[in-house]
């Protein structure tokens, strides 16, 4: 690839919409303290989106040896950070920002103040900025002169904002290390699902995403049901405990637009294949 093609790869890369969510049905989840090997490639030819993330033992670095590997394949890669420093980390060559196609960045609704804005706003105050440079920078440098600075912070500015999701998270699992770093030791009913989804849908209407995680436990299809009943433009996930088609099956019949599956692609591959919809 020579240096003008390698220019149009980093624009469209930097420049592209969002997630088309009606061809994802089936998002695998990718835990990168538990790692990712080439041989376990295979696995993910039935799925339809691939998120890289976890609460616990997770680093710039071992997220960006999964990002390396599934750079060889042509499935959509979200990023899913806990921090800021997942994001603006990576492997000396490229950020953990650049690697993905997309980054969720995810606010707890039923947890503590900080993993509900707190973090954020050093993300968005701070790190944020710093990845938009090192974009810019990078473009301006593939093209010279042949690029003003306005055109390539343009272009810089277009990619954060399309490959940013923003995600509403109710952690519905007390027991989970995600509810215990980010205090949602209280799950909450479907009655109180389903309002957080109308805040989501109609106040908060930034939000992308709302994610139901109960995270290695199968949870209720009634929370799903509840909150579908109040989503029209926000894509609802449903992750946690799936390890069957009719698990699966069951949750995207409940209402949610995609599942996530991810114990199972890390402790039984062939269990696993048995959830791709």
């Amino acid at each position: 690839m020579n240096k003008g093609q390698e220019f149009w790869e980093l624009v469209k890369k930097s420049t592209g919409f969002g997630p088309n969510w009606d061809n994802i049905n089936h998002i695998t989840k990718i835990d990168p303290e538990k790692g990712l090997s080439s041989s376990d490639l295979e696995y993910l030819e039935g799925t339809d989106a691939v998120m890289v993330g976890g609460s616990d033992g997770v680093t710039a670095e071992n997220t960006a040896e999964v990002l390396e590997l599934l750079d060889d394949t042509d499935i959509p890669v979200i990023l899913e950070p806990y921090s800021g420093e997942h994001v603006v980390g990576g492997n000396g060559k490229t950020n953990n920002f650049s690697a993905s196609d997309y980054t969720a960045v995810a606010s707890v609704w039923n947890g503590n103040e900080e993993n509900f804005k707190g973090k954020h706003e050093q993300f968005f105050g701070s790190e944020l900025p710093a990845v938009k440079q090192e974009l810019y920078n990078e473009i301006e440098s593939m093209v010279g002169d042949g690029l003003t600075g306005r055109a390539a912070k343009n272009i810089a500015g277009r990619g954060l904002d399309n490959k940013l999701l923003r995600e509403a998270y109710i952690v519905q699992n007390p027991e989970s290390a995600v509810a215990e770093l980010t205090e949602a030791t209280e799950p909450v009913d479907s009655e109180t699902v389903g309002q957080i989804a109308g805040a989501v849908e109609n106040f908060f209407d930034n939000f992308d995403i709302l994610y139901i995680e109960y995270s290695g436990m199968y949870g209720d299809p009634e929370d799903v049901e509840a909150a579908a009943e109040m989503l029209e433009d926000t894509t609802l996930l449903y992750g946690g405990g799936i390890s069957s088609e009719d698990q699966a099956l069951e949750m995207l019949d409940s209402g949610a637009d995609t599942v996530v599956v991810g114990d199972s692609f890390h402790e039984d591959p062939e269990e696993y294949r048995d959830t791709q919809v």
